[in-house]
């Protein structure tokens, strides 16, 4: 036998063919091919497990429903109300609760340490009470740690941007005063 054949006879020396690089298509394909599956898994997922259609909907943004309210009373204090539609809703009561905002130019002529808070939902406390939202525990914290009296003013506003924040688009023009610490969150 010859040195240039193998066993099988197939030519050793012989270069083998060059690998093919997908094509970008080819990766598209792919790529969309495995996110529908991956969407359908879950689809099929959810309804075996029978998770309610009503608990994945949101609440209706016409004005009828406030906007602190929910699907489920996950914190153990929000107030159950009906709906037109029979579904059961968990609304957070907020009477009787401290303001979200006060006036710093009074509490700074009296020398009280000012924060002003600013940002959006999360800043504002939507979900929980006031007591519970951060700026108003940080007042707490502050007020734990300084011999000095602080306050603390929340004029976070509902689904506001970064840059309406940036802009002034909602800290009240009237103000004169800068406040000795300014948060945003």
């Amino acid at each position: 036998m010859s040195d240039a054949f193998s066993a099988n006879g197939a030519a050793d020396h012989l270069p083998k063919p060059p690998r093919r690089k997908p094509s970008l298509r080819a990766k598209v394909v792919l790529f969309l091919g495995a996110l529908l599956f991956a969407l359908v898994v879950c689809e099929v997922a959810l309804r075996v497990l029978g998770i309610p259609a009503d608990e994945l909907t949101f609440l209706p943004k016409d004005g009828s429903v406030d906007w602190d309210c929910y699907c489920s009373n996950y914190r153990g204090y929000f107030v159950p109300k009906k709906m037109s539609n029979g579904q059961t809703i968990y609304c957070v009561e907020h009477a009787n609760e401290p303001p979200r905002e006060r006036s710093l130019e009074e509490a700074q002529k009296k020398g009280d340490y000012t924060v002003l808070t600013i940002g959006d939902s999360f800043t504002y406390g939507l979900g929980v009470k006031v007591v519970d939202n951060w700026p108003y525990r940080l007042g707490g914290l502050l007020r734990r740690t300084s011999n000095k009296s602080i306050a603390v003013s929340n004029v976070a506003k509902v689904g506001r941007h970064v840059m309406e924040i940036l802009e002034g688009q909602y800290v009240p023009q009237t103000a004169t005063m800068v406040p000795d610490l300014c948060v945003y969150g």
